[in-house]
This record gives C-alpha cells, sequence and structure tokens, in this order.
C-alpha cells in the first residue's frame, strides 16, 4: 500500500520537477552566457587606450545635452544652476561580438571604470565639479557602438546683464570640452540629422524663467600656432524672466510712489504735511532702492528699474526744494519783501490765466464811502487811488484823510463821515427839523421859517441842508468834545486801511504760493508720466512673445542646418 503511494507521488511531482529544471538550466545557460561574454570583452581590453584600430584615428564622440530642469540663476553670484542629462555616443572596435555565439545577446551593461571613457567635462563650471556626480553603467551594443547618459547637476557660470531688469532675457553658455584629448585625438559632434541644440523632450518648466532657446555651436581653435586644433561644443542657453512677480512686488509699488510725489503740490501750503510727505516718499525710495541692490549684482550697469528709481528719487528731490520755496513765498508779507512788477504780472495775470484759475473778489472789512465833497477836496482823488491791476493801493494815514491843519481837518473829517451815510443823515436832519419846528413855535427860531417855506419852495430842502452843514461845521470847529470824536475815528480808520492793506499783500504772496504749486502738478505730473513710461517701456522684449522670441533665435541656426544638410545630400 505504501509504495502504491509512492508511486503516485511520484508521478503527479515528476511534470513539476522537470519544468523547473529545465527552466533553472534555461536561465543558468543565459547568466553563463553574458558572464562568459563580459570575460572575454575584459580579459584582453584596455581602458588606458583610445578605441581605434589605428593610432591615426580619430575618436568620433555624438554629444547630446538634455535639459531636465533649471533649478535657478543666481544674478548677484551670476552662476546657472541646472539639472542636465549628457548623452554620449561613440564606437569601440574592441567591445564587438557574434550575438548568436552567446544565446542571442545583443547588449550588456558594463561599469565606467572597466572601459575607455571620453574625459568631457564642463569647462565653465562655477563649483570645481567638472565631471557627472553619478557614475551610471555604459549600453554595449554587439556592434561595438556604446552610450552612456549620466546625470548630473551642473553650476556653470553665467553673464549678467541686469540693463533691463525685471524685464530682461540672460543669454547663458555651458562649454563642454575633453579634458586631454585634441581634436586629432577624440572629435566632439552633434548628434546627427539633428537640429544642434539642447534637447527639450524632459524639459520641467521653471518657475521663475521661460526657456527660449538653447542652440549649440561646435568650436574649433588653436591656442597657439604650434598647437593642436582644439574642438569644444557650446551651448547658449536664453531665458527670460517671468515679470509677473516683480511687476507686483517692485514696479507697481515703485510707480505708485512715484505719482504720490506729485501729491505733494496739491497738499495746501498752510497744512504743514508738505516737507514731512516728501521726505515720507524719499525714505521709501530709499527702501526700494536697497532692496534692488540686494537682488543684483554689483556691476557698472545701472538696471531699468534702477533708473527709474533714480529718476523718482531726482523728481522728490526737486519737490522737496521747490516746497521750501513755495512755502517761503506763502508765509511773506509787506514787512519783509516787496512783490516785483514782473511777479505781479506773471503769477497774478498771466499763469492763473493759462492754468484756468479764477481767484476770489476780495471783500474789505472797513470801506469809507466819500461824497463828492470829498472826492474834490484840497486837489486828492480819491477814487482812483489803484494799481493798474486794480487792486486798492496801500496808503498812509496822511493819505487816508487829507492833510489840513486845526479845526478845519476836524471839519472836514466829521463831512466824511456826514456824507458816506446821507440816508440816514437825511432822516436826522428831518427828526432834527421837525423838532426845531414845534421849539420855534414858542420861541421864534429860525426853524419855524424853514418850515414855511418848504411848502412854497421846492428848493427850500437843498438850501436847509447846506446851511445845516455850514451851522455843523461851525459847531466842529468849536466844540471840543466834536473834535474829539473825529480825531478817533480818523485813527480807527486809519488802522484799518493799514490792516486791509497788509492783508492785501499778504493774500497777493498766498496766491503767488498757490499759482506755483498748480503750475509745478501739472508740470511733475505730465514729468512723471512721460518719464515711466520712457523708462520702463524701453526693454526691447517687453511686448514680443515667447514664440517670436523662439523663432528670432532658432532663425540663424536652422538656416546654417538646412544648408548643411543639403550639402551632405
Amino acid at each position: 500500500m505504501m509504495d502504491y503511494r509512492r508511486l503516485w507521488c511520484c508521478r503527479v511531482l515528476m511534470p513539476f520537477v522537470i519544468t523547473l529544471a529545465v527552466y533553472g538550466l534555461d536561465k543558468c545557460s543565459g547568466s553563463a552566457d553574458e558572464e562568459r561574454l563580459v570575460k572575454e570583452l575584459l580579459s584582453k581590453y584596455s581602458r588606458l587606450t583610445r578605441p581605434v584600430r589605428h593610432t591615426n584615428e580619430t575618436v568620433q564622440v555624438e554629444f547630446t545635452l538634455i535639459l531636465s530642469l533649471l533649478i535657478n540663476v543666481q544674478e548677484r553670484e551670476q552662476v546657472m544652476k541646472t539639472n542636465v542629462w549628457l548623452q554620449y555616443k561613440w564606437v569601440d572596435p574592441q567591445l564587438t561580438w557574434d550575438p548568436a555565439s552567446y544565446g542571442g545577446i545583443t547588449s550588456i551593461r558594463l561599469p565606467l571604470d572597466k572601459i575607455w571613457m571620453p574625459d568631457v567635462v564642463l569647462i565653465n563650471n562655477a563649483d570645481g565639479k567638472y565631471t557627472e556626480s553619478y557614475k551610471c553603467n555604459v549600453v554595449a551594443y554587439y556592434d561595438g557602438n556604446l552610450l552612456m547618459v549620466p546625470p548630473s547637476i551642473y553650476k556653470s557660470t553665467c553673464d549678467i546683464n541686469v540693463d533691463n531688469f525685471p524685464f530682461d532675457e540672460q543669454r547663458c553658455e555651458m562649454k563642454f570640452q575633453s579634458w586631454t584629448y585634441n581634436a586629432d585625438e577624440v572629435m566632439l559632434n552633434f548628434e546627427k540629422d539633428k537640429l544642434p541644440r539642447i534637447e527639450e523632450s524632459s524639459y520641467q518648466e521653471s518657475g521663475t524663467w521661460n526657456l527660449i532657446a538653447a542652440p549649440g555651436t561646435k568650436n574649433t581653435y588653436r591656442k597657439g600656432p604650434n598647437e593642436p586644433m582644439m574642438v569644444d561644443l557650446t551651448y547658449k542657453i536664453v531665458i527670460r524672466r517671468k515679470t509677473l512677480f516683480y511687476t507686483i512686488n517692485l514696479v507697481i509699488p515703485t510707480v505708485l510712489v512715484s505719482f504720490l510725489s506729485v501729491l505733494v503740490f496739491y497738499l495746501p501750503t498752510v497744512a504743514g504735511e508738505k516737507i514731512a510727505l516728501s521726505i515720507s516718499i524719499l525714505l521709501t525710495l530709499n527702501v526700494f532702492l536697497l532692496l534692488v541692490s540686494k537682488l543684483l549684482p554689483p556691476a557698472s550697469d545701472l538696471p531699468l528699474i534702477g533708473k527709474f528709481l533714480l529718476f523718482t528719487f531726482l523728481m522728490n528731490l526737486i519737490s522737496i526744494v521747490i516746497t521750501v520755496i513755495t512755502i517761503n513765498l506763502n508765509f511773506r508779507s509787506p514787512k519783509t519783501h516787496t512783490m516785483p512788477g514782473w511777479m505781479r504780472k506773471i503769477f497774478l495775470v498771466w499763469l492763473p490765466r493759462l492754468l484756468f484759475m479764477r481767484r476770489p473778489k476780495r471783500h474789505r472789512r472797513f470801506k469809507l464811502n466819500r461824497g463828492p465833497d470829498s472826492e474834490k477836496g484840497q486837489g486828492h482823488d480819491r477814487a482812483g487811488m489803484v494799481d493798474q491791476y486794480g487792486r486798492p493801493v496801500a496808503q498812509s494815514a496822511s493819505n487816508s484823510v487829507p492833510p489840513m491843519d486845526g479845526g478845519y481837518r476836524e471839519a472836514h473829517e466829521l463831512r466824511e463821515l456826514r456824507t458816506s451815510s446821507q440816508h440816514d443823515s437825511a432822516g436826522m436832519n428831518r427828526r432834527a427839523t421837525g423838532n426845531q419846528h414845534s421849539g420855534n413855535q414858542h420861541s421864534g427860531s429860525p426853524g419855524f421859517r424853514y418850515s414855511d417855506r418848504e411848502a412854497s419852495d421846492p428848493f427850500a430842502n437843498s438850501r436847509r441842508d447846506n446851511e445845516l452843514r455850514d451851522d455843523s461845521d461851525e459847531i466842529s470847529l468849536s466844540s471840543p468834545d466834536a473834535r474829539l470824536v473825529t480825531s478817533s475815528i480818523a485813527c480807527i480808520v486809519q488802522y484799518h486801511q493799514q490792516n486791509d492793506s497788509i492783508q492785501e499783500v499778504e493774500d497777493d504772496w498766498k496766491y503767488v504760493a498757490l499759482v506755483v504749486d498748480r503750475l509745478l502738478l501739472w508740470i511733475f505730473f505730465w514729468a512723471t508720466t512721460i518719464g515711466t513710461i520712457k523708462i520702463l517701456l524701453s526693454a526691447p522684449t517687453i511686448f514680443e512673445t515667447l514664440a517670436d522670441a523662439k523663432k528670432r533665435e532658432l532663425a540663424p541656426y536652422e538656416r546654417v542646418f538646412k544648408s548643411l544638410s543639403k550639402l551632405n545630400l
């Protein structure tokens, strides 16, 4: 019974055992073929000699730079950091075999330290790392073709041009060359049938820069007359800065601050904050200048945003100087300054018309209305004492009241006061006449005779006023109280007239300051607008699209490539 069970287990498990054995033998055979191939290839191989059949032959190496990521561009250090893949292709006659003799193997992987490698390095590196950081394997094909694609992170030098910052384009180069071999020994070439440029198939878009183009050029040269020929492959990476970040955080605030300095001239002079506002704007511009200096290298070239900040800085300095002058004009008085005629004509007549400014009419606090007798008295034409612009001329006390001696001066002043209010004096005269008429009914005074003549003589009222005026003059000459009253009134009139004249001159100076502020408001507004447009829009690529920029950069290389392709055909 036990023998039957063992026989049954052997029949069931035998197919599985045979299958596993056959599969394992095949695997071992394949691994053995590859191991045998590697041993035979490397047994007589020397990595110290160039892979050529004859000494005078040149090793042709096809080189391709594949850009994976533009990490950053450090403007201040003038360094570009990139993540790239380097693709090498060359032929090694020592690494050939017949796939049929080795189980159909067509390619194998070999370590770098076992075979010859072209010592291509980045010439313009910035951190001392000339070669790849990761040592990858080399793919060897049966016909002798070798392929190696090592990844690397490079820091290369870049000549930063800050003329158009932040609307700038940078042209950075990456130069690759064999460190020890000349062009007769190792010749570097671009990949055949492809435009000499950086491969962008694996490129990841940068958040700071737009990649416009990355064409490549092959340069051959001699270091001296008897020196061997050298060759290098140079890739010119053209990138454009993405300006949204700098526009929002730098350009727009600077433009707003520059136009804020214009509003200094709209602020009233008497507010006392014009200088404070100007100084605050000046300090703000200093902060922006320090920020730009931290971003860019200390080069002799002045960046575009630096030009605009300097322009705004100078405009603000000029506004501070002019504001000081305007404040000085505003607080001038006739006690310290006299306004020249040319200034009065320019700032009080011409410029207000050009600037569409209308000055409110003056309202005199004290005005003495003079009658016809005072206008003709002593040969003084009081109504004509105004300047050529219609402003009453400030007169002294001697001109306010005509010069008279003794009681005649006092009588003249009393006459001026009486004639300035004719309606009131006429009413008072009528009441006085009525009182005299009622009193003269008992005493027989002349007032009774006047009332009798009013009914018969139509000119009795005028004759009566003249007689009362003569009587009042006689009373003023003989009454000490009347002389004291007229003298006091004359002093009051003189005081108010002098204050009015001083106030008018001060108002003229204030209006001159207002006209200067309004004139400078328009001048600085248009100067700031034109300067802002001229400076910020002077960047040559500010309105150019990325597609147009790529056509501009690649057009010369495409023409050369097409010409070479036709010659090869």
